[in-house]
């Protein structure tokens, strides 16, 4: 008997899920002038599925038994959407709720760490 169940290798694809849905929440609650408080947690939420959908896709991979699934081809650019997604989302928060000014210090802050790690990845020393 087919039953909708779900296995430990879906885990990885629900947390992602869930992140986006945080993001989107988080959205909501900027444009519903929803306290900082909740919004705190809503984003703490979707920093742990963050947290915890890359391990356990390392811990519990797809089983190669052939079988498409249409929704893991993209399963990285997906994953670091989400996390886009969540990033942004708590920059509109912080901008739209709590203030500008502190908005533009994340997102400048944001912008030269990203920009740091991305020309250290790519420095031909850091390769070693």
């Amino acid at each position: 008997m087919g039953g909708i169940y779900m296995r430990k290798y879906h885990l990885a694809d629900v947390l992602t899920s869930l992140e986006t849905l945080c993001a989107v929440i988080l959205i909501g609650f900027a444009i519903g002038n929803v306290p900082v408080d909740y919004a705190l947690w809503v984003f703490a939420a979707a920093e742990l599925c963050d947290a915890f959908d890359g391990i356990c896709a390392r811990r519990w991979p797809y089983p190669n038994d052939g079988k498409r699934r249409w929704w893991r081809i993209y399963a990285v650019e997906l994953d670091q959407l989400s996390d886009i997604a969540a990033g942004l989302a708590c920059l509109l928060y912080v901008s739209w709720r709590v203030s500008l000014t502190c908005g533009l210090v994340v997102l400048i802050t944001a912008l030269v760490i990203g920009f740091s790690i991305q020309l250290t990845a790519k420095w031909p020393s850091a390769r070693r």
